[in-house]
């Protein structure tokens, strides 16, 4: 990885630090600085906004807002991190969100060369669109209004829940995500929402709902 850099060039290690309300992703502030010394010489030290060289976390508690373009080499959630509409996070090799952590997308953009990754105890929730393969063990809260949609393969199994009936319609099939693939299925076969239940029906390219 990461072989096009210059001599010397090393990633280097970041935890969110926010306090108070969400802070924003791009804020070097909000960031820890790294530094590595070695028998009293320090051979790197770098505190700043996020870079593409940076593997970074944010922890339990931490509230971190996209609103920009924000690149690492890869992020970790732990707390929660809401991407906005017109925003975008890359993390390069990949994006994991850990047991109760939370990825709200709100139409943004989420980017990896590899794979986001929701783990069990965790949710991915909202809509807008993920460009590489998902995979799913976690919860997922999705809307009516809008689909995710995954540029790559979708892997699946935890949970799928609905965030509101939005424009749900009881005489079509409504899609939740749609993907290059679909690969699996969630362990739940309906859900319901506003005393209505939907059954969870899987096509080659999308998941979709219909009222029972």
């Amino acid at each position: 990885e990461r072989v096009d850099e210059p001599a010397g060039f090393a990633n280097t290690y970041h935890d969110w630090r926010g306090i108070g309300g969400q802070g924003g992703l791009h804020e070097a502030s909000n960031w820890t600085e790294y530094q590595y010394e070695n028998a009293g010489l320090i051979y790197i030290k770098e505190k700043g906004e996020p870079q593409s060289h940076w593997t970074a976390r944010i922890k339990k508690g931490g509230l971190a807002l996209s609103t920009k373009e924000d690149e690492f080499l890869s992020l970790e959630v732990r707390g929660m991190l809401t991407v906005e509409k017109g925003a975008k996070v890359m993390a390069r090799n990949e994006l994991r969100i850990c047991n109760g952590g939370e990825l709200k997308i709100l139409g943004g953009l989420v980017e990896s060369s590899r794979w986001v990754e929701n783990k069990k105890g965790s949710t991915l929730s909202g809509y807008g669109t993920i460009k590489s393969s998902l995979y799913n063990e976690g919860k997922m809260t999705l809307t009516f209004d809008q689909p995710l949609v995954v540029d790559g393969s979708v892997h699946l199994s935890g949970k799928l829940a609905m965030e509101d009936s939005g424009n749900a319609n009881e005489k079509r099939k409504m899609p939740v995500i749609l993907g290059k693939a679909i690969v699996g299925e969630f362990q739940n076969k309906e859900v319901r929402l506003d005393g209505k239940t939907y059954s969870i029906k899987y096509a080659p390219k999308e998941v979709y709902l219909v009222a029972k």
